[in-house]
């Protein structure tokens, strides 16, 4: 997993991915300024905040880690790879 895009604004485009994972609603932005989110791909939420901006830009959320995010992500990436 590598991180393609920080919590600052950036209009960097990025190939296509098979997994996101935003950590804020500013990352969500910042990220669709320049790049699209492929048909069939994950998306997962650090938070419901996040989860909320990506659903007002019609983003379907697979995953909104709560609580140990970490952990719970961790654990998610197990059962899907």
């Amino acid at each position: 997993l590598h991180p393609i895009l920080h919590s600052f604004p950036t209009r960097r485009s990025s190939d296509l991915k098979d997994i996101y994972v935003f950590s804020s609603p500013s990352n969500v932005q910042a990220f669709l300024a320049s790049n699209h989110i492929p048909t069939g791909a994950k998306v997962v939420a650090w938070g419901s905040s996040t989860a909320n901006a990506l659903i007002e830009r019609k983003i379907g959320v697979t995953k909104i880690l709560n609580g140990q995010q970490q952990e719970d992500l961790l654990h998610w990436l197990s059962t899907i790879l």
